[in-house]
């Protein structure tokens, strides 16, 4: 293995009206902690993509956002009117210009295209019926998205702290279907 002497790492952090998206970056005298974005809501899951140009981010308030890794043009790309949910964990997957994300009040698994355009709250909704979602991951290589799901310690039910491996498939229209 060779040494990074460079390395950047993006995060979320922060609670209710008081909300953060981070970088932290290794410099060669040390490191470097910066906050990109000060969001009003609840910035929870946060992905980059592969040419580390855009972050992309869920507000537990309701929106998906990007921003540029320098933190200017933070721009929602779906909220408001068009969707009411409660996003949390979040992947992209850039070669296909998809962003999946899973939804803590409708228990959906969505996805839909970086701009937004063709998002609809019912249709975009992958896999339903999910209980807790927390997070997201995709590997590309095997076109397979992984769900986690959790509930609180009390519950001891076979449905909680699960991974669903979920093949999707995506057609030479890059429609998506799960």
């Amino acid at each position: 293995p060779t040494t990074t002497s460079y390395w950047e790492c993006y995060f979320t952090d922060g609670a209710e009206q008081e909300s953060y998206v981070w970088a932290v970056s290794s410099l060669t005298k040390g490191v470097s902690a910066t906050v990109l974005v000060d969001t009003n809501g609840q910035a929870n899951g946060i992905s980059i993509d592969s040419n580390a140009t855009t972050i992309w981010f869920t507000d537990m308030d309701g929106g998906i956002f990007k921003v540029g890794t320098d933190g200017y043009d933070v721009t929602e790309v779906v909220g408001g009117d068009r969707y009411t949910g409660y996003p949390l964990g979040m992947d992209i997957w850039d070669e296909y210009d998809r962003l999946f994300w899973v939804d803590g009040k409708n228990g959906c698994l969505y996805e839909m295209d970086f701009d937004g355009e063709g998002f609809d709250e019912t249709s975009s909704c992958l896999i339903s019926g999910l209980k807790k979602p927390v997070d997201v991951a995709i590997d590309k290589r095997r076109e397979t998205v992984y769900v986690t799901t959790g509930c609180p310690e009390s519950d001891t039910s076979d449905d909680c702290h699960k991974i669903y491996k979920i093949a999707v498939e995506v057609d030479s229209n890059d429609e998506v279907s799960a």
